[in-house]
């Protein structure tokens, strides 16, 4: 047994100063232990060196199995194939990292050492956790919660219960981590350890963050903040900090979020945490990408993929895969982009991460429209809906907000039953205060008083506990119909909102693949114009194919302006502007339009000029449109007024016209795309449906409001509202 000290001497020498006292009185006290205290002593040194000099505390851990195995110590032998595999972990040996693991958990097994078994079980589940062999982990940390549920160890349950609440977060699985997370939480309570609420509450509000529910988010990261105030957790601050610095990022409060990133990332370096690391400076590329900082976005990034590929942790190295191929896109390297998209879903793959995969396609397909490649595109948008929909379903908005609910109405059946005691502790020194009284005065008084009193408290007391249940009952019911109502209509905007943005796509996808063949055919009917000689009919026919075209045309045109609005992609250049000199500039425009159905455009232009601040040839296409559409469905020899005047700090731009007007059910149809309304143009001109759409996007686009007054067979008018720009006097050199 001796041989074993000069070796220790010769680690002691390559401890760093900080530990060298430490080490010292190990030194000294391993040279009379005996047995069991000899092998704690020994492991205690291998953990004091590990992180400095993981090989050589291996070998003092190889030496302490050696000493434990002889004396028949089987906690020792436990703690030493664990240190041991730890070790490994520092020096990236994966196979002896699992091997050593289930050595422990068989040793452990074989002493009947059952609440260290289920700690080996976690040790191994949290190692394959953060190599991102999710099943596997998840495998392990149920072995360990059968075996603590076992020996009642209530703390490390609670651990497990985070842990399985984390694996199935970066699943993408909202309602099992929550569920798991809940559970925690209520043990927690259960045992009064506060501390610990600080990561629940950090857990339960990255799974709402994910949810897009911002409010429950910050409710639950402003929760976990007091708790590590009141303890001085700073490892708690800093990720509380982090989560709230993504929330400050969404809000574009960048300078905010780069500020609490980097605080936390400071800590996260003086105590050598690589994991937390890695992170943090995803999340500052991240920032900085969206301040559109390209050079100090790809230097954290750099630096959180060197730490995450020396490391292992795959998720990472997926997700920043992802973020390469984001700066790429940006910078018109299509090529590299998707390079990097599928390395990223090769990795996402390996490890079981949907997440991961359903956001790189949701790039991908962004990435190959950029490119001008619709079929690939579509291809692509494809496969991402198909994640998409198995990571946000109704199903699981319904059950996150059930649980919430039920967790909430525990905890208020707790504050109830908190009420009742109290409620019981003052009746009773109330009592007591009244018999002392009372038995003063007379004996046989007192006790019929007394025997009255406790009837009448029993039957009110009764009446209270009825009522508090039914209100509770009440309370649990409505909070649960309200928590399902909003869950669905959260998951059915969300739902609304995806299908319109693929709406979108598609038919910009369509409109952009239409305008080369018409462009050829316009062409081409120009040349047949220009070259064929051919009868009056024949002609006829010409020109009605270079009507047709036009058409075709100005509708997709209109579909790709449209397309552009909604998808918010329009581009102002505001400037100040008469409205009036410019709507009477469009009125000129359409004279011959309005002579060919006899139509009088009665110009009511005030003659004083009435400045607003727009885009200019916005405003052109929302006059042009309201114009045509009056000449359109005003019959012959009709009069159609325009009317631009300034009223309370407004500029007014009216178009009245005599036509068929508008019902209530056509008015509610107005301003929406594609609709079809029960009012014909009078002289079977042709309509896309997109004009009035067009006017409203663009007049909300640039701060105005659009409306209009119409009763069915009176005509209409369409009424347009900027705000009134006042033009100072232009200053006299002198």
């Amino acid at each position: 047994m001796n041989r074993i000290v000069p070796f220790l001497l010769c680690i002691l020498s390559f401890s760093l100063l900080a530990n060298a006292q430490p080490l010292d009185s190990l030194k000294n006290a391993l040279q009379t232990a005996t047995d069991t205290t000899k092998v704690e002593i020994l492991q205690k040194i291998g953990l004091a060196v590990i992180k400095n000099k993981p090989d050589s505390a291996i070998t003092v851990f190889e030496q302490s199995l050696e000493l434990a195995t002889t004396v028949g110590y089987g906690r020792g032998i436990v703690k030493a194939y664990s240190g041991i595999a730890y070790g490994y972990e520092l020096t990236n040996d994966k196979k002896r990292v699992v091997d050593n693991y289930h050595m422990a958990i068989e040793a452990a097994a074989k002493h009947k050492l059952f609440r260290d078994q289920g700690k080996q079980y976690l040790h191994l589940g949290n190692y394959y956790a953060v190599a991102d062999h999710a099943i596997q982990a998840l495998g392990q940390y149920k072995n360990a919660l059968r075996l603590l549920e076992q020996v009642d160890d209530t703390d490390q349950q609670i651990t497990v219960y985070l842990k399985i609440g984390d694996l199935y977060s970066n699943q993408g699985e909202s309602v099992e981590a929550l569920k798991n997370y809940f559970k925690a939480l209520e043990m927690i309570e259960l045992i009064n350890d506060t501390k610990s609420l600080s990561s629940v509450y950090n857990n339960i509000a990255i799974v709402y963050k994910k949810q897009k529910n911002i409010k429950d988010a910050l409710e639950y990261y402003h929760k976990a903040l007091e708790i590590t105030e009141k303890f001085d957790d700073q490892m708690g601050r800093a990720i509380t900090n982090v989560n709230i610095a993504l929330i400050h990022k969404d809000n574009r409060q960048l300078d905010t979020a780069r500020a609490m990133l980097k605080r936390s990332l400071k800590y996260f370096e003086e105590i050598e945490h690589q994991y937390a690391q890695t992170q943090v400076q995803h999340n500052l590329s991240v920032v900085y990408y969206e301040g559109n900082q390209i050079d100090s976005a790809l230097y954290f990034l750099d630096q959180s993929q060197e730490i995450a590929n020396r490391f292992g942790y795959k998720k990472v190295e997926s997700k920043n895969h992802i973020h390469f191929a984001k700066i790429y896109q940006k910078q018109g390297r299509y090529d590299a982009a998707l390079a990097q998209i599928e390395r990223s879903i090769a990795i996402a793959t390996s490890i079981s991460s949907t997440e991961n995969i359903e956001e790189a396609l949701g790039i991908k397909y962004k990435i190959y429209e950029d490119k001008g490649e619709p079929g690939n595109a579509y291809l692509a948008l494809k496969e991402y809906q198909k994640y998409h929909d198995s990571l946000f379903n109704s199903v699981n908005s319904k059950q996150i907000g059930v649980l919430k609910t039920m967790f909430e109405l525990k905890a208020k059946e707790k504050e109830i039953a908190l009420l009742e005691k109290e409620k019981e502790i003052q009746n009773l020194n109330a009592y007591k205060k009244r018999v002392l009284n009372y038995s003063l005065i007379s004996g046989i008084i007192t006790l019929g008083l007394i025997s009255f009193i406790l009837l009448l408290s029993r039957n009110n007391k009764s009446k209270a506990n009825k009522l508090l249940k039914k209100q509770s009952l009440e309370i649990r019911s409505k909070k649960e119909e309200i928590e399902m109502q909003k869950a669905e209509l959260l998951e059915k905007n969300k739902h609304l909102e995806s299908l319109n943005e693929d709406k979108n796509r598609l038919i910009g996808m369509v409109a952009h693949d239409l305008r080369s063949p018409l462009n050829q055919i316009k062409g081409l009917i120009g040349i047949l114009k220009v070259t064929v000689n051919t009868d009056t009919e024949g002609k006829e026919v010409i020109e009605k194919m270079d009507d047709s075209t036009d058409r075709l045309r100005e509708l997709v045109n209109r579909t790709l302006d449209l397309k552009a609005i909604e998808s918010n992609k329009i581009s102002l250049n505001k400037e100040v502007v008469d409205l009036g000199s410019l709507v009477q500039s469009v009125i000129n425009n359409f004279t011959q339009n309005a002579n060919e159905k006899s139509i009088t455009i009665i110009d009511k232009v005030a003659k004083d000029s009435c400045f607003v601040n727009v885009d200019k040839n916005y405003t052109i296409q929302i006059i042009e449109n309201l114009l045509c559409n009056a000449l359109k469905f005003s019959h012959m020899r009709s009069e159609v007024q325009v009317l631009v005047y300034a009223a309370d700090n407004k500029v007014k731009l009216e178009v009245i016209d005599e036509g068929p007007g508008l019902s209530k059910k056509d008015q509610e149809k107005l301003f929406k795309p594609y609709q079809r309304l029960s009012a014909q143009p009078t002289n079977k001109e042709k309509s896309t449906g997109l004009g009035l759409a067009i006017v409203k996007k663009y007049t909300k686009a640039m701060g105005g409001k659009v409306s209009c007054e119409s009763q069915l067979g009176q005509g209409a008018k369409f009424v347009v509202l900027f705000d009134m720009i006042e033009m100072p006097f232009p200053t006299v050199s002198t």
